[in-house]
């Protein structure tokens, strides 16, 4: 599997992650190719996200760019998952989620992890 086809599959575990409250912010991640006339072009992450911190990372190149953002979704989905585990179901905002909602999210993102790394 390619990094990009990894990258719209955890995609599609982060929208997962994005059942309680969000914002459209939230299901936008860029990679943009920046060029200066003064310095070498770089390639920037940009993630504006409610729930989650902003991201604005620059790399050197498109591959480094690519690797950081499925990190950083890994990352992401894990803490949300995390989070919502930990609220009891009188907590949530609206509706409570089942528990095992977030432990089938992380069983595929380890399944997309692993398909990346091997």
């Amino acid at each position: 599997m390619t990094t990009t086809q990894a990258i719209n599959l955890l995609l599609e575990q982060w929208q997962l992650c994005l059942v309680d409250h969000h914002k459209d912010r939230d299901c936008h991640f860029f990679i943009q190719r920046n060029y200066s006339t003064h310095a070498p072009g770089v390639w920037t992450i940009i993630h504006n996200g409610y729930l989650s911190n902003a991201v604005d990372e620059q790399l050197d190149s498109f591959e480094q760019a690519e690797k950081r953002l499925f990190d950083l979704l890994v990352h992401k989905i894990k803490e949300q998952c995390s989070s919502y585990m930990s609220i009891s179901d009188d907590e949530y905002i609206y509706a409570p989620v089942e528990k095992k909602h977030w432990y089938t999210i992380l069983n595929k993102v380890k399944e997309i992890e692993n398909s990346v790394n091997n």
